[in-house]
C-alpha cells in the first residue's frame, strides 16, 4: 500500500508548529523543569525515597524528555495532557528502574504506604502530574508578564 505523502507533511507541519515556541516561553520551560528536577532530587534524596544516580540525569529527563511532552501536549486539555504523561512517564520509569539508573531507598515512604510493588505505580501517577500543571502554570505566567 502506498503511504499518503499528504499526511507526513500534515503532522511534520503539526510537530512543527508545537516546537515553533519563542525563546523566552522556552526558556521558562527550561527553567521550570530544570529547578523541579533539581528539588525533586533533592527531595527523594532528603526523604530516602528514590534519587537519581547521576546529576545528569536531571538534564536527560527533565529537559530533554519532559519539556518537549509539556510542549507537544501543552495545548490539549487537562485529561488529555495527564493522559500522555501517563504513557510517557512510565515508558521512562520503566526503563529508570530496569536500567538502574534510579534508586530507590529501602523502607521509604512510598513503600510503607502502598507497598514495595506499587512503587513504580505510585511515580508514574504522581510524576504525571507535572506536565498538565506544569503547563497551567507557565501558561499563566505567560499572561502575567505581557
Amino acid at each position: 500500500m502506498k503511504a499518503d505523502k499528504g499526511h507526513f507533511y500534515r503532522r511534520l507541519t503539526l510537530l512543527k508548529q508545537k516546537f515553533n515556541v519563542p525563546f523566552n516561553e522556552l526558556a521558562a520551560y527550561i527553567l521550570f523543569f530544570a529547578a523541579t528536577g533539581y528539588l525533586m532530587n533533592e527531595l527523594g534524596t532528603w526523604l530516602r525515597v528514590a534519587r537519581f544516580i547521576s546529576k545528569w540525569q536531571i538534564i536527560s529527563v527533565y529537559l530533554l524528555y519532559l519539556v518537549p511532552l509539556a510542549l507537544y501536549v501543552r495545548g490539549f486539555s487537562w485529561f488529555q495532557q495527564y493522559l500522555y504523561s501517563l504513557f510517557f512517564i512510565a515508558l521512562l520509569e520503566f526503563a529508570g528502574y530496569s536500567l538502574k539508573t534510579s534508586f530507590i531507598y529501602e523502607n521509604n515512604l512510598v513503600d510503607k504506604a502502598f507497598t514495595r510493588s506499587n512503587f513504580s505505580l505510585f511515580m508514574v501517577l504522581f510524576f504525571s502530574l507535572y506536565i498538565p500543571f506544569a503547563n497551567r502554570a507557565l501558561l499563566k505566567l505567560r499572561y502575567f508578564t505581557r
